[in-house]
């Protein structure tokens, strides 16, 4: 009940965010596939022109905070990641539309147990296709895939460069 809550409350508190910005120029993102295994994803972006858009994500992960998770919620685990990205609309990003996106991440894992202290930072690039509808004036609808590669820091040197899929389901709020 209390996830539910604050998922309530962060909503509410972009919606008031989002009138202060200026038209058609910023949006704010949210991932809710993530929220199922414990991740917020929040991101914001700025549109160059119609087509080209820059934009930063935040992701906040705790084990203890998945839907199914059997780790109490006093444990350290923790990820951090910070992910800035480019956009590219294929048409007008002001209606439903296609787009394919680039994105860099970097994260860093505190706490998460003896498996994971010989690499407790990583950086990955995905490319993501998806396709945007507009649900009204300022609510937009985003699901995506794509593939990512990551490369493990603070490891061997033996380590490989490994890939992963992505399945994104966002909601944006574009004043």
């Amino acid at each position: 009940m209390r996830k539910i809550k604050n998922s309530i409350f962060i909503i509410f508190y972009l919606l008031t965010i989002t009138q202060s910005f200026s038209q058609d120029k910023y949006s704010i993102r949210i991932d809710f596939t993530k929220v199922f295994f414990g991740a917020y994803q929040i991101g914001g972006e700025y549109n160059l022109n119609e087509n080209i858009s820059l934009g930063l994500e935040f992701i906040d992960f705790k084990a203890s905070r998945t839907l199914t998770s059997k780790t109490d919620a006093e444990s350290r685990d923790k990820v951090l990641a910070v992910s800035p990205f480019i956009r590219y609309y294929r048409k007008n990003n002001h209606s439903s539309t296609s787009f394919y996106q680039g994105s860099f991440r970097y994260l860093n894992y505190v706490g998460l147990g003896d498996q994971y202290d010989t690499w407790r930072n990583l950086l990955s690039i995905d490319i993501v296709y998806g396709y945007q509808f507009k649900i009204s004036n300022i609510f937009y609808i985003e699901p995506s895939i794509g593939l990512g590669v990551y490369k493990k820091l603070n490891a061997d040197k033996k380590t490989a460069i490994s890939p992963y899929p992505i399945l994104n389901f966002n909601l944006t709020i574009r004043p």
